[in-house]
């Protein structure tokens, strides 16, 4: 009986993919396009002529790795975090930290910097893409190590 509960279990998890995402964010980015939002915060986010900054440098390194594009679209945080809920964006930066008011509005990455200031920064992704939030993470931490 043991046995037939080990194969069971071994069956179900490799048949169920986890995590998951339930909108499908990393199939539609993974060579396709990244639909970033970035709100103005130098020198997190700088604009508006190009999209540039730390942030944005960022974004690039993961689209590459990825084998994606990336299309911005600028707006106050409170505009893109409700495009985000409307999955109309894959990712919005903007120097949005762990202590953020913003916490509440979407679901945010761990910490992957921490600034002078001791503020630790993450990015916003929208709610309930968990496959696309570990995969995000997991780039983070890559270039986190490398410091």
């Amino acid at each position: 009986m043991p046995r037939l509960v080990t194969t069971a279990l071994v069956a179900f998890a490799t048949a169920c993919p986890i995590p998951r995402d339930a909108d499908g964010t990393i199939e539609r980015v993974q060579n396709g396009v990244l639909r970033v939002g970035s709100a103005y915060n130098p020198p997190w986010v700088v604009a508006p002529d190009s999209i540039g900054g730390i942030e944005p440098r960022i974004v690039d390194g993961l689209a590459r790795q990825l084998n994606a594009s990336v299309r911005f679209v600028s707006g106050s945080e409170t505009r893109l975090l409700e495009s985000l809920h409307r999955r109309e964006l894959s990712l919005v930066i903007g120097q949005f930290t762990d202590d953020s008011p913003w916490r509440g509005e979407g679901q945010f990455s761990k910490p992957y910097q921490e600034d002078g200031d001791g503020k630790k920064h993450v990015v916003a992704l929208p709610p309930g893409e968990n496959a696309w939030l570990v995969r995000v993470e997991k780039y983070l931490h890559e270039i986190e190590s490398r410091k």
